[in-house]
């Protein structure tokens, strides 16, 4: 017996967190019932619909099943009937299986299983007739006809096509799964049909997320199946989907079409506790499809008609581990924006052009392992920081050294420089000093001279000689000029001065030579 939802609202709800609703089935939504289930033993308001002969239930979900039927008025055709379970024809339910018929109507795809007719019974059971689909699951036709991977894509394909043909018409299917894709052979061809609209929605429609308690996510509440259901679905619930939901999920399906599982479970989730499942689906990621191909299991390759589990990694690895990784990004803004891009890169793959898709960067790679494991990156930059640092003090106090060995030895360079600087003043004022001795020993010499001129000269007129007898001083103390040659510039001063005083008494002929003398030793000096 199915379980009940807790009403919203009601006191129990404390104590069922851990009651999970998973669309309008259980973890797997529809189990077949192989037993033909006579007239006498169907519901009155059933057997009420004389237009359709029962033949046995195919199916059936936590608020509605499936039965198998022939329509004998006004055509005669093999068709499915769904219909709401009794005592489940609450408001909510209704509206919802209301909804699930109108999207069907909305729809005229050769993917889509078509409706046909609809209405309630004699008891008030909401019921609608569509296309009876008789096809296995995706994954369950694939391996049962050794598909192989390219068979695989282009059946793929052609989904997600179909898929993309839902969304144009504002339909976000939210439950894709392989037991929802039921494929049967048509002339020698695959043929995929996408059923169970049962928590479609409508994208812009009545019905969402503030409306229907059935669609809001509560503690222990979630639509869609686990193993498929993308990361938001499990954060946000249905407030705030869009088609890239469906993109995370045909993403799911296709890396299962690959290797043989899905790509964060091995098996089912019903035994593994809510909060466990949705922490995996959040922040694990997929590893590469080639990698699981590579070590697949003799029953995964032999299904997948490669010739070893080597082989089945080669045909993977590349362009198909790149378009899976990006339908299954965590983040939708790095998914694909549509199931035709998807479809599309599919395409490009299939005709050896160039996809989309594309290695992640490094930084993307480094970024994804820093949330899947952010315990150890933690430690790690803990201690990083520590290193950096000890390092930045380490510096630091080289710097700083550094910096005071350069101001001593610029100290020492400008005591250096000003010991230099005295040294030059030293010399400069001993050079002075010599110079004025020097300047004084001529300017002595020179008194020297005059006196003994001035003293011949007095001499030569004491005896009546006059202005001869200057000219016969000047001839005596010529006489002492040769005596002044270790000073060369006091010897040319004397002989100029004495020239001068030849010529003011009117003896050239007794200046010439001293001028001559004068002469050569200006020449000696200044070349």
């Amino acid at each position: 017996m199915d379980p009940e939802p807790p009403s919203p609202g009601s006191a129990k709800d404390a104590d069922l967190a851990g009651w999970l609703r998973v669309g309008l089935s259980d973890w797997d939504s529809e189990e077949s019932a192989d037993e033909t289930v006579p007239d006498a033993s169907l519901p009155d308001d059933l057997l009420d619909l004389r237009r359709y002969r029962f033949h046995e239930k195919i199916g059936e979900g936590g608020f509605g099943e499936v039965w198998a039927a022939e329509q004998i008025d006004p055509v005669r055709r093999e068709v499915a009937l769904k219909i709401l379970k009794p005592g489940m024809d609450t408001r909510q339910v209704i509206r919802r299986f209301n909804q699930e018929r109108q999207t069907l109507a909305i729809m005229d795809h050769p993917g889509i299983a078509a409706i046909y007719d609809g209405g309630s019974t004699s008891a008030g059971r909401p019921y609608f007739v569509m296309e009876r689909v008789d096809g296995l699951p995706l994954s369950t036709f694939c391996d049962e006809h050794s598909l192989s991977i390219r068979a695989r894509l282009e059946l793929f394909l052609r989904i997600c096509q179909t898929v993309h043909y839902a969304h144009q018409k504002g339909v976000l299917h939210r439950d894709l799964k392989p037991s929802n894709i039921l494929v049967s052979e048509v002339d020698g061809h695959p043929v995929a049909k996408v059923i169970d609209f049962g928590i479609a929605k409508i994208i812009g429609g009545d019905l969402d997320a503030t409306a229907d308690p059935f669609m809001r996510t509560r503690e222990g509440w979630i639509l869609g199946t686990p193993a498929y259901i993308c990361p938001e679905q499990v954060m946000l619930g249905c407030i705030d989907l869009d088609t890239r939901a469906d993109i995370y999920s045909l993403g799911v399906m296709l890396y299962e079409l690959l290797t043989g599982r899905t790509p964060l479970f091995e098996a089912g989730t019903t035994s593994m506790p809510m909060d466990e499942w949705a922490h995996r689906i959040r922040n694990v990621e997929a590893k590469c499809p080639s990698a699981l191909a590579a070590v697949a299991s003799p029953e995964i390759v032999t299904a997948r008609n490669a010739a070893n589990a080597s082989s089945l990694a080669r045909q993977i690895r590349g362009d198909l581990d790149w378009i899976t990784l990006k339908a299954l990004e965590k983040d939708r803004e790095k998914r694909y924006d549509s199931a035709a891009a998807l479809a599309e890169d599919l395409r490009r793959h299939l005709a050896d052009e160039p996809v989309s898709a594309a290695r992640p960067s490094t930084l993307q790679v480094a970024w994804k392992f820093a949330k899947r494991r952010r315990a150890l990156v933690g430690a790690t930059a803990a201690s990083l920081l520590i290193l950096i640092a000890a390092a930045i003090f380490s510096t630091a106090a080289f710097l700083r050294e550094s910096r005071m060995r350069t101001l001593a030895e610029a100290a020492r360079q400008e005591a250096q420089r000003h010991e230099q600087e005295v040294a030059r003043q030293r010399d400069l004022a001993m050079t002075s000093a010599n110079e004025a001795r020097v300047q004084e020993q001529r300017a002595t010499k020179t008194l020297e001279y005059l006196d003994t001129l001035l003293a011949r000269a007095a001499s030569f007129a004491a005896r009546g000689a006059n202005a001869e007898a200057l000219r016969l001083a000047l001839d005596d103390v010529t006489l002492t000029i040769p005596h002044f040659t270790e000073d060369p510039m006091l010897r040319e001063t004397i002989l100029g001065r004495t020239a001068v005083i030849y010529r003011s008494i009117g003896h050239e002929e007794s200046a010439i030579p001293l001028v001559k003398a004068q002469l050569e030793i200006a020449q000696a000096k200044y070349g």
